[in-house]
């Protein structure tokens, strides 16, 4: 999928085919869109006389809503190390709504936190060895 036309793009193609100025081919190669791009431009300015594109739907709503974001925000503040999942369960005992971890993820991340990915044990002292490239022996 594209990028969204500009409004100014919209209306000189609508402004050449109202001027009859080429077939939808042609007015699809001079302005580089397709001839469907044309097609639905022209339909969309009969129906509602207007090339402006639709307003974006907005998505689905936050599960965890604005007015919840002090709690996730004070769990983290008490525990800055917490896993996203953990903060999730920590969530679910305070609020009583479980939440997945991308959720909290997303969450956190509208707190303007950052999480960084931890490993659960050390790294090992010793570099692991590798079969040089080549031939086996």
């Amino acid at each position: 999928m594209g990028s969204a036309l500009s409004l100014d793009l919209r209306q000189r193609i609508i402004a050449a085919w109202q001027n009859q100025e080429g077939t939808w081919r042609e007015l699809a190669d001079r302005f580089g869109v397709g001839e469907a791009t044309v097609d639905r431009l022209v339909a969309r300015f009969r129906k509602t006389g207007s090339v402006a594109p639709d307003p974006h739907g907005g998505g689905q709503p936050a599960l965890i809503p604005d007015e919840q974001l002090p709690v996730v925000r004070r769990l983290l503040d008490s525990a800055p190390d917490i896993t996203i999942a953990e903060l999730a369960e920590q969530y679910r005992c305070e609020v009583g709504l479980r939440v997945s971890r991308a959720t909290m993820s997303r969450t956190v991340a509208r707190l303007g936190y950052t999480r960084k990915k931890r490993h659960s044990s050390a790294r090992s002292a010793t570099a692991r060895a590798s079969r040089p490239s080549g031939k086996r022996s």
